[in-house]
């Protein structure tokens, strides 16, 4: 028994020295996980579903994107791989109320939108210390839209349109790329935290419907067909503009 206690006794040392060991060197680690948290502004306003039915106006639109990734990275003296999957949303809408032009609700909507970016980069670094670098950054990715618009029609909704209730299922996918300048910092062990500021290119130009469905825009819709307007352009959703990433690595080797 003593024996046993010993050995544990020598191990716990041993593995606290170890740990104790290692001092922090950005030009020496090699491999980490990583979490990103995103805020980005957005021009989609009523994009998603204003152009596709007849209502003169709606009490709220989307006006800002929120995104998380996490992913791993491998890196050099002076570049880094990350690979990588973010995933892009609008805030949810609730009970969004379409009215006409004389004020009466003709539905109610709830709307989601998100898109899923599997996506590679690498990174610069311009500036490195031992526990700071600064450094700029470039993603490809794929983006995969899921749109779903649920409309409850009003008395005077379906009076009006002869439409009842439905939804509208749309999928899509387009090139996304991103750049940003970054700073990356040490926060604590072996766990750095970085600030990015950056631009994305994305807009999807063509979208396609999921479901089969009786629509204000367009009638009736089958699975696979096009997503139009109300005038007749194909929908589009652009999800381009300027973003705020906060990043934490985690450090491994």
């Amino acid at each position: 028994m003593k024996e046993i206690s010993k050995l544990i006794f020598f191990c716990g040392i041993v593995l606290v020295s170890t740990a104790q060991a290692r001092v922090f060197d950005m030009n020496s680690e090699k491999f980490a996980g990583y979490l990103k948290l995103g805020y980005q502004p957005t021009a989609l306003k009523k994009t998603a579903f204003g152009p596709s039915n007849l209502a003169e106006s709606f009490n709220a639109e989307s006006k800002e994107l929120g995104s998380g990734e996490f992913g791993f990275l491998y890196a050099s003296r002076f570049v880094n791989l990350r690979f990588g999957i973010e995933i892009l949303r609008a805030p949810s809408l609730q009970n969004v109320v379409a009215s006409n032009a004389a004020g009466q609700s003709l539905y109610n909507m709830n709307s989601d939108v998100s898109v899923v970016i599997p996506k590679i980069g690498f990174e610069i670094s311009l500036k490195r210390w031992q526990r700071t670098q600064i450094y700029l950054s470039a993603n490809y990715g794929q983006g995969n839209l899921g749109m779903i618009n649920s409309y409850t029609m009003t008395s005077l909704g379906t009076t009006t349109t002869g439409k009842t209730d439905f939804t509208e299922d749309g999928r899509a996918s387009a090139t996304s790329l991103d750049g940003a300048l970054a700073i990356e910092t040490l926060a604590f062990d072996t766990t750095t935290i970085s600030l990015e500021l950056g631009y994305r290119s994305m807009n999807f130009t063509s979208i396609n419907h999921n479901r089969d469905s009786n629509t204000l825009a367009q009638g009736s819709v089958t699975k696979g067909t096009q997503m139009l307007n109300a005038d007749g352009t194909a929908r589009s959703l652009n999800f381009s503009g300027p973003f705020a990433n906060l990043m934490f690595r985690f450090w491994v080797f």
